[in-house]
């Protein structure tokens, strides 16, 4: 069983996931009243709230399972992208648990998490990950199109700005029904015009 915890921005997120990818439980301390007066999120201010709701929802997500914490079997955190102070108390908490208790520590990336999330259920076992897919992710300033490969981590990683969402990128467009962006367009163009330059040089 692995013990999750995600303090990236302003939600402290605890969640116990079994083996075959079913989800326990998952908590979350929500702060969207502490930073509405503010009209976003104060980064202090969500570092400060991750401190005194991380290690009660820990308690509360083991109670809730009926576990112990001799039940876990190892640590992941999310330790990157994100706002730094949230991310310390997440992964400083993570390593305290992973050394008192003698257990691996897996670090994940917050956008893997985005991308490998939808084929988790709300009951029973995650679906098994196709050996290939797109992925959109807007969460954040990120709106990133990623082909992913199930043997490693999200590969080729494309940077699409907002109002471009349906325009892939060169390496992503091949395999997608969907139209370059103009940048991607214009990017390829150059790239062709360099390679016919240099060759053109090395003939002559």
């Amino acid at each position: 069983m692995i013990l999750g915890i995600e303090t990236s921005c302003d939600e402290t997120s605890v969640a116990l996931v079994d083996d075959d990818g079913s989800v326990r439980v998952n908590h979350i301390a929500s702060q969207i009243e502490r930073h509405q007066p503010f009209g976003g999120v104060v980064p202090e201010i969500a570092s400060r709230e991750h401190l005194q709701h991380l290690f009660p929802l820990v308690h509360r997500a083991l109670a809730d399972a009926g576990v112990e914490f001799t039940d876990v079997d190892a640590i992941a955190v999310t330790s990157a992208p994100g706002l730094i102070g949230a991310l310390l108390v997440g992964v400083a908490g993570a390593q305290g648990l992973a050394y008192g208790l003698g257990l691996p520590i897996v670090s994940v990336n917050h956008l893997e998490g985005h991308i490998f999330s939808p084929y988790l259920q709300k009951e029973g076992p995650a679906l098994p990950l196709p050996e290939r897919f797109l992925s959109l992710v807007i969460s954040g300033g990120h709106s990133s199109i990623y082909l992913v490969r199930v043997e490693g981590a999200a590969a080729l990683p494309s940077a699409v700005p907002a109002p471009s969402v349906p325009l892939a990128s060169p390496e992503v467009q091949p395999h997608s029904p969907l139209p370059a962006s103009p940048s991607a367009r214009a990017s390829s163009e150059r790239e062709r015009r360099t390679s016919r330059s240099a060759s053109s040089q090395s003939d002559s």
